[in-house]
């Protein structure tokens, strides 16, 4: 499995989004690539919620500043994905294309300030890992069917 998360910052001020991150491995045993892929969305589950902290404290400082308050959601989704340089000779730069970068780039739109969002396939891979609540199935643009969401709150060290 790849690994695609999107961050989308949101604010009065800025409304912008960064392009998705996106971890592949190459040809590797079964069982080792499966520990890989755990160990992987364990690490950017992680990231996320340290981002979060960190977005807090950097809130706290810069609204006392007198500056406006960054609104962040998180999404994050696993799945097969095409990475690559992509353009022409002169232009070109690095992307990631598929279904799992969209889903993840949906649950990031979908994220209310400061929420973790999940699939299900990211679930199955962390599932006791995680700390998590069920949220209604969603109904995302370019999906013919809702999907399940869940809404990281820790983890289960």
């Amino acid at each position: 499995a790849s690994w695609a998360s999107t961050v989308w910052f949101r604010s009065s001020k800025w409304n912008f989004q960064f392009a998705p991150c996106a971890r592949q491995r190459g040809s590797m045993k079964h069982d080792i690539h499966a520990l890989n892929c755990r160990i992987e969305g364990f690490i950017i589950v992680q990231a996320a919620l340290e981002m979060k902290k960190a977005l807090d404290e950097f809130n706290v400082e810069s609204v006392a500043k007198g500056n406006p308050e960054l609104h962040v959601g998180y999404g994050i989704n696993a799945g097969s994905l095409v990475a690559g340089y992509m353009g022409s000779r002169k232009t070109h730069s690095y992307t990631v294309i598929g279904d799992c970068v969209n889903v993840a780039s949906r649950l990031c739109g979908k994220a209310k300030s400061g929420e973790l969002l999940v699939s299900d396939p990211v679930l199955n891979l962390l599932g006791p890992k995680i700390l998590y609540r069920d949220l209604e199935n969603a109904q995302l643009n370019g999906k013919s069917h809702a999907i399940a969401v869940y809404q990281v709150l820790g983890l289960n060290l």
